[in-house]
C-alpha cells in the first residue's frame, strides 16, 4: 500500500457511508452501486481504513422524508449505531 499521508499519523480516519432512502437507491443502477462500493473498498484496503456502510437502513422506518433521517424514537437506532462506532474507535485508540 501507499505510505500514510501526514494527517493519518495524528488522526483516526474511517470511511462512513450514510444511509439513503429506498427512493434514491432504486434509481441507481446496480452497476453504479457496485462501482461505488468497489471504489470505497479499494480506498479502504489501500489505506487500511475501516469501512462502515449504512445502506441497510434504507428500508427502516427512520425517515422523515426521502432525504432526511427522522428525529423520532425510530431513528435512534441510526444514532446509536454511529455513537457505538465512535466509542469503539476511541477505545481502539486508547488501547494501542
Amino acid at each position: 500500500g501507499n505510505s500514510l499521508p501526514q494527517w493519518r499519523k495524528v488522526c483516526k480516519v474511517i470511511i462512513f457511508v450514510t444511509p439513503l432512502h429506498d427512493y434514491y437507491l432504486n434509481r441507481i443502477s446496480n452497476e453504479n452501486k457496485e462501482k461505488f462500493d468497489s471504489t470505497v473498498r479499494d480506498i479502504s484496503t489501500e489505506y487500511n481504513l475501516k469501512y462502515y456502510n449504512f445502506s441497510t437502513y434504507s428500508d427502516l422506518p427512520i425517515w422523515s422524508n426521502i432525504s432526511h433521517v427522522s428525529f423520532n424514537k425510530n431513528s435512534t437506532i441510526y444514532s446509536k449505531d454511529v455513537s457505538d462506532i465512535i466509542m469503539r474507535e476511541i477505545q481502539c485508540c486508547l488501547t494501542q
